[in-house]
């Protein structure tokens, strides 16, 4: 929890500096005055100069610190007359500390912060009233002595912040043209686009970032808000992408704020001399959701049956030569309906359909996980059982048979499947053809008499056909 407070202040602190570069010299500037406050009352104590003179060192302190957070806040001076009333604790702080070195600091703090917040005039206006408070303390009080060195360095030191203030205001001015520039064309690209220093914080982003994730409102987005998984689950931050500033590629899913996930291509590249300040990473955000999907429906329709969800004969043949190449043993079943024919005509192709659909849900549940179940086509199915021995082998088979001499329950009423198994275990030297012939060659010979003689030119002429 305290690492996350940190780091979310110094991304604040970063987003201050960055978007305001005059706003974050006050700061710089006000912080120096209030250490220099806290600096001079302890050393007012301890010089022994009496309660009194503590209390009033304090008060004065605190007053003055006080009007330079309202300046801060206000974004300019208070009324001048204010300037009168803080003169006059100056010149009382005087009168208690008597010794003038301590208190140049808060002199110089002082005119400082006021160069870096108002105008030229005003600044004149506080030099020459902190001069003067000075002067009139050396007349009233014997102890205050001038500091030549000072009095000269305060006058020179605030114009030259004053200068820097300027200058800073002129390069804020041309950043903030630059980025309405950007921005504008950051909003015209039909992509979600985003630019990020190297600490992972977003100096823009066009509106389709915020479409993409699903964020409404007016919410500003940000690296770490974007929710998102690689391929195995695993969550991405792109703060760590974009903190090595090279050119990369990945891809990842995006949960978006419904719920809804997206796949996105993330492309990021490095800029030298980035917006706002230092090197930054350009991010351009792909949504290939609808190309993945189009992908996966063309390997879908390629590799697997649409009818039953199986795999086909071309997925089937592909891991037979796998298991053929890692030279291990392996069983193959083939399984063909004796009278499915008749009952396509008997009841039509919509409950052979569900025949077909109920037959590949039976083989499946007949058999282990590591089988490969597949539809050939027509009426004709095909189990890979990789390791098997030809008495495992042989069991599958019998689990096969059984499965399918129960009737099937379809929406005309039960449907016998009548189904026939051909067995064969790869041998060595043979090829996935030779084992497939091997079954088949099973498989015609186990069909019934009557089936084998109506079938003959089935399945094994029609597979040398096709």
């Amino acid at each position: 929890m305290v690492g996350e407070a940190l780091r979310a202040g110094y991304v604040r602190l970063r987003l201050l500096v960055r978007r305001d570069l005059t706003r974050s010299l006050r700061l710089t500037f006000l912080l120096a005055l209030a250490l220099s406050s806290l600096g001079l009352t302890v050393q007012v104590g301890h010089m022994g100069a009496g309660v009194c003179a503590v209390v009033v060192c304090a008060a004065v302190q605190a007053f003055g610190l006080g009007l330079r957070l309202v300046e801060f806040r206000r974004g300019r001076p208070v009324p001048v007359w204010v300037d009168a009333l803080e003169l006059g604790g100056v010149l009382l702080l005087l009168s208690q500390v008597t010794a003038v070195h301590p208190v140049i600091s808060i002199f110089f703090m002082s005119v400082l912060f006021r160069a870096a917040i108002g105008g030229l005039r005003r600044l004149v206006l506080s030099q020459a009233g902190y001069l003067g408070t000075w002067l009139l303390a050396i007349g009233l009080f014997p102890l205050v002595e001038a500091v030549p060195g000072a009095m000269i360095s305060l006058p020179t030191t605030s114009l030259l912040v004053y200068g820097t203030r300027t200058l800073m205001l002129r390069i804020q001015e041309q950043q903030q043209a630059q980025n309405v520039l950007l921005g504008a064309v950051l909003s015209e690209l039909p992509f979600p686009v985003m630019v990020a220093d190297t600490s992972g914080t977003v100096v823009l982003a066009n509106p389709a970032v915020a479409e993409l994730a699903g964020w409404t409102g007016s919410r500003e987005p940000q690296l770490g808000d974007l929710r998102l998984q690689d391929v195995e689950g695993r969550p991405v931050d792109l703060r760590d992408v974009v903190a090595d500033a090279t050119r990369a590629k990945l891809e990842v899913q995006l949960v978006r704020s419904d719920g809804s996930t997206r796949q996105l291509k993330v492309q990021t590249m490095p800029v030298a001399g980035g917006i706002g300040a230092g090197s930054g990473v350009v991010l351009a955000l792909l949504d290939v959701t609808a190309q993945r999907l189009y992908e996966q429906h063309l390997h879908q329709a390629a590799y697997f049956d649409m009818l039953t969800g199986l795999p086909n004969r071309r997925m089937l043949f592909e891991r037979l030569h796998l298991v053929q190449r890692t030279e291990m043993p392996y069983g193959l079943l083939l399984i063909d309906l004796n009278d499915f024919k008749a009952v396509n005509d008997t009841h039509g192709h919509k409950i052979g359909d569900e025949l077909l659909v109920g037959v590949a849900e039976r083989i499946r549940s007949a058999v282990d996980d590591q089988a490969t179940v597949a539809r050939l086509g027509g009426d004709e199915f095909a189990v890979l059982l990789p390791h098997a021995s030809a008495a495992e082998a042989e069991a599958a088979a019998g689990a096969v048979r059984e499965t399918l001499v129960r009737p099937f329950p379809l929406s005309c009423g039960p449907v016998r499947g009548k189904g026939t198994v051909g067995l064969a275990v790869a041998e060595p030297g043979q090829s996935p053809e030779d084992v497939m012939e091997r079954a088949d060659t099973a498989m015609y010979l186990a069909k019934p008499a009557g089936s084998r003689l109506r079938t003959a030119e089935s399945p094994r002429t029609r597979r040398r056909a096709g």
